[in-house]
């Protein structure tokens, strides 16, 4: 069942016509751009996709770049993660790095965009890459919003990950250990996250003891 999908059904109405075209006003715009961030599918990805195409149609209408590079953002990451769409996906960074030319740029929405491409990078294998983008994006999340930032515990996680097909375990680890502390910090000591974050480490000190006695 996919969280919040509910409000999306709000999307197509919310841009009104004028002069023959759907336009969004600042507030509209601003109430859509909350409804994406609170769209977090878990499990009916498909809809959650139908969900953020319908946004980024009243975003783009509207002439909101900001609600399109969202849009874009989460899309190559249900679309190319969550559906193993990869070679789709790639396309869809093109059209949200567009959208942010557009927009002019903007520090916490790069850096969402270089981590949803980092995913995509590491579940096709292409790991430095993936390592790549992931430390652009902490680099400009930490500027944007601290060092000790939810978002900026998540890319620590997902470059853990990548460091794993080089089984650099010990820097997986540090790394681990690292964005777990920010989350049981941000979010208490008995959060799903914080209770993840521990499996994951988990996983990485057990690898890290088999490579080390191979």
């Amino acid at each position: 069942e996919a969280v919040a999908l509910n409000p999306f059904a709000q999307v197509e109405p919310i841009g009104k016509v004028r002069k023959g075209k759907v336009q969004l006003t600042s507030d509209e715009a601003q109430h859509l751009s909350e409804h994406l961030v609170r769209l977090f599918p878990v499990g009916d990805f498909a809809a959650a996709e139908s969900s953020y195409y319908r946004a980024l149609w009243a975003g783009e209408s509207g002439r909101q770049d900001r609600i399109a590079v969202e849009a874009w953002t989460r899309l190559v990451y249900v679309v190319g993660y969550r559906q193993d769409r990869a070679a789709e996906s790639q396309r869809m960074v093109q059209h949200a790095e567009a959208s942010l030319r557009r927009l002019g740029g903007d520090d916490i929405e790069t850096a969402r965009l270089e981590s949803a491409a980092g995913v995509i990078a590491f579940k096709t294998g292409r790991y430095d890459e993936a390592l790549s983008r992931y430390g652009k994006s902490r680099a400009l999340f930490e500027k944007a919003l601290g060092p000790e930032s939810i978002e900026v515990a998540e890319v620590l996680q997902r470059t853990s990950f990548a460091l794993e097909p080089s089984a650099q375990f010990e820097a997986a680890i540090a790394l681990e250990r690292q964005g777990l502390a920010i989350l049981k910090k941000r979010l208490g000591p008995e959060h799903p996250e914080v209770a993840a974050g521990r499996l994951r480490l988990g996983e990485h000190l057990m690898l890290n003891e088999f490579y080390a006695q191979a």
